[in-house]
Protein backbone atom coordinates (compact mmCIF):
# COMPACT_ATOMS: atom_id res chain seq x y z
CA UNK A 1 0.00 0.00 0.00
CA UNK A 2 2.78 2.39 0.99
CA UNK A 3 4.35 1.72 -2.76
CA UNK A 4 0.89 2.77 -4.22
CA UNK A 5 0.86 6.15 -2.39
CA UNK A 6 4.53 7.24 -3.38
CA UNK A 7 3.50 5.89 -6.84
CA UNK A 8 0.11 7.81 -7.46
CA UNK A 9 1.44 10.91 -5.39
CA UNK A 10 4.75 10.75 -8.01
CA UNK A 11 2.49 10.49 -10.89
CA UNK A 12 -0.05 13.00 -9.83
CA UNK A 13 1.13 15.78 -7.28
CA UNK A 14 4.66 15.61 -7.74
CA UNK A 15 5.58 14.94 -12.09
CA UNK A 16 2.39 15.16 -13.38
CA UNK A 17 3.91 14.74 -16.84
CA UNK A 18 4.51 12.09 -19.74
CA UNK A 19 7.89 10.76 -18.00
CA UNK A 20 9.41 7.43 -16.82
CA UNK A 21 6.95 6.57 -13.85
CA UNK A 22 10.03 4.91 -12.14
CA UNK A 23 12.04 8.25 -11.98
CA UNK A 24 9.01 10.40 -11.23
CA UNK A 25 8.97 8.06 -8.02
CA UNK A 26 12.31 7.60 -7.44
CA UNK A 27 12.83 11.77 -8.02
CA UNK A 28 9.98 11.90 -5.67
CA UNK A 29 11.42 9.93 -2.69
CA UNK A 30 14.74 11.97 -3.58
CA UNK A 31 13.36 15.65 -3.13
CA UNK A 32 10.74 15.14 -0.45
CA UNK A 33 11.57 12.23 2.11
CA UNK A 34 13.00 13.10 5.15
CA UNK A 35 16.43 11.12 4.47
CA UNK A 36 18.59 13.74 6.75
CA UNK A 37 16.74 11.89 9.69
CA UNK A 38 17.37 8.69 8.87
CA UNK A 39 20.07 7.20 11.96
CA UNK A 40 22.28 5.81 9.96
CA UNK A 41 23.29 6.85 6.35
CA UNK A 42 24.95 3.43 5.13
CA UNK A 43 23.37 4.62 1.12
CA UNK A 44 22.66 7.50 -0.32
CA UNK A 45 19.06 9.06 -0.83
CA UNK A 46 19.21 8.45 -4.83
CA UNK A 47 20.25 4.66 -4.17
CA UNK A 48 17.63 4.32 -0.97
CA UNK A 49 15.27 5.37 -3.84
CA UNK A 50 16.53 3.23 -6.42
CA UNK A 51 16.60 0.46 -4.04
CA UNK A 52 12.52 1.19 -2.80
CA UNK A 53 11.52 1.30 -6.60
CA UNK A 54 13.58 -1.91 -8.10
CA UNK A 55 13.89 -3.85 -5.36
CA UNK A 56 10.56 -3.55 -3.10
CA UNK A 57 8.02 -1.54 -5.53
CA UNK A 58 8.49 -3.45 -9.01
CA UNK A 59 8.43 -6.79 -7.60
CA UNK A 60 5.34 -6.57 -5.30
CA UNK A 61 3.50 -4.55 -8.41
CA UNK A 62 4.54 -6.88 -11.29
CA UNK A 63 5.53 -10.78 -10.06
CA UNK A 64 3.50 -10.86 -6.50
CA UNK A 65 6.56 -10.30 -4.85
CA UNK A 66 9.22 -12.27 -6.28
CA UNK A 67 12.31 -11.06 -7.45
CA UNK A 68 12.83 -12.16 -10.86
CA UNK A 69 14.91 -9.81 -11.95
CA UNK A 70 18.52 -9.13 -11.02
CA UNK A 71 18.00 -6.01 -9.34
CA UNK A 72 18.65 -7.53 -5.72
CA UNK A 73 22.52 -6.85 -4.84
CA UNK A 74 21.89 -9.08 -2.24
CA UNK A 75 21.04 -12.75 -2.10
CA UNK A 76 18.38 -11.79 0.86
CA UNK A 77 15.39 -9.64 0.33
CA UNK A 78 13.58 -8.74 3.61
CA UNK A 79 10.07 -6.53 4.79
CA UNK A 80 10.36 -5.91 8.51
CA UNK A 81 8.11 -4.17 10.81
CA UNK A 82 8.38 -3.69 14.42
CA UNK A 83 7.43 -6.41 16.26
CA UNK A 84 5.22 -5.94 19.57
CA UNK A 85 6.48 -7.31 23.00
CA UNK A 86 4.09 -10.72 22.60
CA UNK A 87 4.54 -10.94 19.48
CA UNK A 88 0.41 -10.13 18.47
CA UNK A 89 0.41 -9.08 14.96
CA UNK A 90 1.11 -5.54 13.60
CA UNK A 91 1.09 -2.09 15.82
CA UNK A 92 -0.49 -0.63 18.20
CA UNK A 93 -2.82 2.11 17.86
CA UNK A 94 -0.42 4.31 20.18
CA UNK A 95 2.89 3.34 17.80
CA UNK A 96 0.76 4.37 14.89
CA UNK A 97 -0.55 7.64 16.61
CA UNK A 98 3.38 8.42 17.29
CA UNK A 99 4.61 7.49 13.66
CA UNK A 100 1.94 10.26 12.74
CA UNK A 101 3.73 12.82 14.55
CA UNK A 102 7.29 14.72 13.28
CA UNK A 103 9.41 15.00 14.71
CA UNK A 104 10.97 11.03 13.99
CA UNK A 105 9.51 9.31 17.08
CA UNK A 106 12.70 8.28 19.31
CA UNK A 107 12.32 4.76 19.31
CA UNK A 108 12.10 4.13 15.48
CA UNK A 109 16.03 3.38 15.42
CA UNK A 110 15.56 1.90 12.19
CA UNK A 111 17.06 2.92 8.95
CA UNK A 112 14.30 3.01 6.22
CA UNK A 113 16.68 0.55 3.57
CA UNK A 114 19.49 -1.57 5.18
CA UNK A 115 21.68 -2.98 2.98
CA UNK A 116 23.96 -5.34 4.86
CA UNK A 117 26.11 -8.00 3.27
CA UNK A 118 23.45 -10.78 3.32
CA UNK A 119 19.99 -8.99 2.98
CA UNK A 120 18.75 -5.77 1.34
CA UNK A 121 16.07 -4.65 4.33
CA UNK A 122 13.10 -2.48 4.20
CA UNK A 123 11.78 -1.38 7.55
CA UNK A 124 7.71 -0.12 7.04
CA UNK A 125 7.39 1.90 10.38
CA UNK A 126 10.29 4.04 9.39
CA UNK A 127 8.62 4.42 5.58
CA UNK A 128 5.41 4.80 6.77
CA UNK A 129 6.64 8.16 8.72
CA UNK A 130 8.73 9.26 5.62
CA UNK A 131 6.14 9.26 3.63
CA UNK A 132 3.82 10.87 5.93
CA UNK A 133 6.60 13.69 6.26
CA UNK A 134 6.90 13.46 2.29
CA UNK A 135 3.65 13.98 1.53
CA UNK A 136 3.35 16.97 3.86
CA UNK A 137 6.30 18.41 2.49
CA UNK A 138 5.13 18.23 -1.21
CA UNK A 139 1.55 19.55 -0.29
CA UNK A 140 3.02 22.67 1.50
CA UNK A 141 5.37 22.99 -2.24
CA UNK A 142 3.06 25.84 -3.65
CA UNK A 143 4.90 25.58 -7.16
CA UNK A 144 4.38 21.73 -7.11
CA UNK A 145 0.66 22.10 -5.86
CA UNK A 146 -0.16 25.39 -8.52
CA UNK A 147 1.45 22.53 -11.38
CA UNK A 148 -0.74 19.69 -9.77
CA UNK A 149 -3.77 21.59 -9.92
CA UNK A 150 -3.18 22.73 -13.57
CA UNK A 151 -2.70 18.91 -14.63
CA UNK A 152 -5.78 17.51 -12.63
CA UNK A 153 -7.86 20.46 -13.96
CA UNK A 154 -6.95 19.14 -17.89
CA UNK A 155 -7.74 15.23 -16.79
CA UNK A 156 -10.71 15.57 -14.99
Amino acid sequence: MLMAVIGGSSTLLYAHRDRSPGKDFRDFLTEFFPWSEEPTSTISPSEAAKIIYHVFRNPLAHNLGTHLRPHPTTPLVKVKRLARANRAGGPTEKTIERLEREPRPEKLSASVVVRPGDATVLFVEPLYWGIRVALSRLLLDGAKMAKAQHFLAKIT
